[in-house]
């Protein structure tokens, strides 16, 4: 994925992010240019880091919470995505 299409691809997580975890925040950035010349490095496997308050987060632990976020981008996984970072925080409704 390269340019306009992994922009496309992007929103589409930020879409599927949003509209599942109703996020009062959420910040998505490509850190796959810093794993340029890595062995075993794939052009067409991308890494992210992914910043996202939600309200559903509440009561839950930082385990399951990334875990809320990992399930809904597991389909990716097995594509697109090589590794994502993620932070989370619990938000007010």
């Amino acid at each position: 994925l390269q340019g306009k299409d992994m922009e496309r691809w992007i929103d589409r997580i930020e879409d599927l992010l949003i509209e599942k975890l109703r996020p009062s925040k959420l910040f998505i950035e490509d850190k796959s240019h810093l794993h340029h010349g890595h062995h075993g490095h794939d052009e067409n496997k991308k890494h992210l880091k992914i910043q996202i308050e939600s309200p559903l987060f509440q009561s839950k632990s930082k385990i399951e919470q990334h875990r809320m976020v990992l399930d809904l981008l597991k389909p990716h996984l097995k594509v697109n995505l090589h590794s994502v970072s993620i932070e989370t925080r619990i938000s007010a409704e």
